[in-house]
């Protein structure tokens, strides 16, 4: 080998572990940078810098689910993270990583119609939250082949009220205890697909209104519509109108005929794993009471209720030194127990 080609090998090797200590560097920083998040491939960039592998798994309906994974020797539980219905990817969760302990293993992975997984997604809107479940499960079969720590949940919007209905489902068949889960969070979770289709598009909706209309008008609107001009509300207000005729005319019928399989309000008492209920009370998305009541019928329940101004599903990036604390706290709570799974 050449004088020549051992210095590029040595320069490129030197310039990778500069880019990698650079990424340690400032890893927190930019987990919880929201422009950050937005781009994708840079995001994936960084957690492969972080030491992540893509990795694939099947969900229990056999759909193939793309994932990013970190192991780590000193690991004392598994953390699986599951996405939200919008964006739905794993890389929206990776500013959870900034969040946990360095003695965790780490999964989060697209759902199932998102990002590069398998699945449908707006073509079978009628049906959502029957089979979605069956990722999560995928997810805990996963690491439960990698080893036999304890697993805690972590849950955002949607993947939220879908970690619930499988721990349920299988706690259901009996085989719970297999996967040695310890706990649960339910971080801006909602309780019944129904009901929530009935806020959350056309809050979200309401706020892409006045983003546009704050950007023609060269002011910054806020989500109450205090500042709200003639224009403005006139559009929201058509919007809304038509949105409830056609929720209720078009949509509301498919959605109503899952409603007792797929709602959490009767569900949650039979529950027999911990868990931590994040909500704030000015969340628009999902209705506070509706998390409230989900939180008095789950047996072993801790919550996190926030009374500052927060945002639907961002409580980590409002309140990020308050969360961290919290979740802690659970993660210590959940793991220094026997596993109570087995003991029941």
């Amino acid at each position: 080998m050449t004088h020549t080609v051992r210095s590029i090998i040595f320069f490129y090797l030197f310039c990778s572990a500069a880019g990698c200590a650079e990424c340690a560097n400032d890893a927190t920083v930019r987990f919880l940078d929201t422009a950050f998040l937005k781009q994708p491939t840079a995001v994936r960039a960084a957690l492969k810098c972080e030491g992540f592998k893509r990795v694939f798994f099947r969900s229990a309906d056999n759909l193939k689910l793309d994932a990013f994974y970190l192991e780590r020797p000193e690991s004392t539980c598994n953390i699986i993270l599951c996405a939200g219905w919008l964006p739905g990817r794993k890389e929206g969760m990776a500013t959870f990583y900034s969040l946990l302990p360095s003695t965790t293993n780490v999964l989060l992975f697209d759902a199932r119609g998102h990002g590069r997984s398998q699945g449908p997604l707006l073509t079978n809107l009628w049906n959502y939250g029957v089979d979605e479940y069956k990722d999560v499960i995928g997810a805990l079969a996963f690491v439960r082949q990698h080893n036999e720590l304890p697993t805690i949940i972590i849950g955002l919007c949607a993947g939220a009220f879908h970690a619930a209905h499988a721990l349920l489902a299988l706690q259901h068949q009996g085989t719970l205890a297999q996967y040695h889960v310890h706990g649960s969070v339910f971080d801006s979770g909602w309780a019944s697909v129904d009901r929530v289709s009935r806020t959350a598009l056309p809050v979200h909706m309401c706020g892409i209104v006045r983003s546009l209309a704050g950007t023609i008008t060269g002011r910054r609107l806020d989500r109450q519509g205090t500042q709200d001009g003639m224009a403005t509300r006139a559009v929201i207000a058509a919007f809304q109108h038509f949105y409830r005729w056609g929720h209720r005319v078009v949509y509301a019928p498919f959605v109503r005929k899952n409603e007792l399989q797929t709602n959490l309000f009767d569900k949650m008492a039979r529950l027999q794993v911990p868990v931590l209920f994040i909500h704030a009370s000015d969340d628009a998305y999902v209705a506070f009471e509706d998390v409230r009541r989900l939180y008095k019928a789950t047996p072993f329940a801790d919550a996190w209720w926030i009374t500052e101004p927060s945002k639907h599903a961002c409580h980590h990036l409002k309140h990020t030194e308050a969360y961290g604390v919290h979740l802690q706290e659970f993660l210590e709570r959940c793991t220094s127990v026997p596993d109570e799974s087995e003991e029941r």
